[in-house]
């Protein structure tokens, strides 16, 4: 993993992680960047966490960021050269600990294309998996276009000889193949675990504020996620201005990221501050969803949002984005969960108010929940795992 940072996949990789350890694996978690622990605690206590000394492979690039960003062609040679020196300090420490390990198997996620190519130099049996967690063509259409031609031809170029390739949606599966990142033979789909019990344990904490338990005089709605471009936190903030109109509803914003400045100031600018609480990473988001019971995603693209099963799990009504990716595919066309086009925030605004006025159903919600239970993801990985090490 690239971190232990408080994102969506490090959540269901390290719960993957402790579904294997539990069914007889002898699991290690290798985190790359040890600056964040977030999810540090959620780590099954029959993992290990095995320490990594090398730079990410971030640090290859980002010589080039002077060069291209800031138009500074001069310092092309010295960024060039500082990157073939950061090669080594990716590559080496990572080649050293698989050969020094030799582990049979080694699960990727955020770092597929280094692991697969440190993996075949390190010149062991260990067989490489890669889990992909989001659309790569709509996550790499982000990036200017040098770095995105970089990834995509790294992509191009490793995850084919990866042993296996896990999408984490039918969606994600589609994208890999209309891509050309992988052939058919090599993909797999297993949906995230995380329909499990520990969320209604987790979710019968009372959080302490003072806006909660929502109540149908002031209803209150959770987002969740970073607050980056991808998440697309403006059309929500313009659809809460537009459903204040029609009823005193607030948020609360469980995420922390480089926009919150600006999004402060755009809800300002919409006269909804006072209806808005920033909370930043929360360690337990369930007690929040629970008490609001309803849940908002804005997002443009998403490969399986975990959070829309979490709140499937704990029966909440869904208002969110027809984007690309998994929502659709979680929501079934729209059944189990109110679907607008993306960036129309006139659209949500009406989504968010019918779910005030008719909720789904408790257990109709829980009941699509289980379809991405942990015990249907461990039976696929342990089966998945067994068949490549047979």
């Amino acid at each position: 993993m690239s971190s232990l940072g408080p994102g969506g996949a490090e959540r269901v990789m390290v719960r993957v992680a402790g579904l294997l350890a539990k069914s007889g694996f002898d699991v290690s978690i290798l985190p790359v960047l040890n600056a964040d622990a977030s999810v540090a605690p959620d780590i099954h206590p029959e993992v290990r966490i095995d320490h990594f000394e090398g730079e990410h492979y971030f640090s290859i690039l980002r010589p080039f960021k002077k060069v291209f960003l800031e138009k500074k062609f001069w310092l092309f040679f010295n960024a060039f050269f500082l990157s073939i020196k950061n090669v080594f300090k990716v590559f080496c420490p990572l080649i050293s600990y698989i050969k020094k390990n030799s582990p049979d198997l080694i699960l990727t996620a955020h770092y597929n294309s280094p692991v697969i190519f440190a993996a075949r130099l390190a010149k062991t049996r260990t067989k490489v998996v890669v889990t992909e967690h989001i659309l790569l063509s709509s996550h790499f259409a982000r990036f200017p276009w040098a770095v995105r031609k970089f990834y995509s031809c790294s992509c191009r170029f490793f995850y084919p000889r990866a042993d296996k390739i896990i999408g984490v949606s039918q969606s994600v599966i589609k994208d890999l193949q209309e891509t050309g990142y992988a052939p058919p033979e090599k993909l797999a789909c297993i949906y995230n675990p995380v329909a499990a019990p520990y969320i209604e344990e987790m979710a019968a904490v009372s959080p302490a504020h003072p806006w909660l338990p929502s109540t149908i005089e002031r209803p209150v709605f959770v987002a969740t996620g970073q607050l980056n471009q991808q998440k697309d936190y403006p059309t929500l903030l313009k659809a809460l201005a537009l459903l204040r109109r029609r009823a005193d509803a607030r948020l609360v914003v469980l995420g922390r990221g480089a926009l919150l400045q600006e999004l402060q100031s755009l809800s300002k600018d919409l006269a909804i501050e006072d209806s808005i609480d920033w909370l930043g990473f929360v360690p337990n988001p369930f007690a929040y969803m629970k008490n609001s019971g309803f849940l908002v995603l804005s997002s443009t693209f998403e490969g399986l949002p975990t959070v829309i099963i979490e709140a499937l799990a704990l029966g909440i009504s869904v208002a969110a984005t027809d984007s690309l990716g998994g929502i659709r595919e979680i929501l079934g066309d729209g059944e189990y969960g109110r679907l607008v086009p993306v960036g129309d925030y006139e659209a949500l605004a009406n989504a968010m108010y019918e779910n005030l006025r008719k909720p789904f159903d408790k257990k109709f919600l829980q009941a699509r929940a289980n379809l991405f239970s942990e015990e249907n993801a461990r039976s696929r990985y342990e089966s998945l795992i067994k068949d490549l090490l047979a």
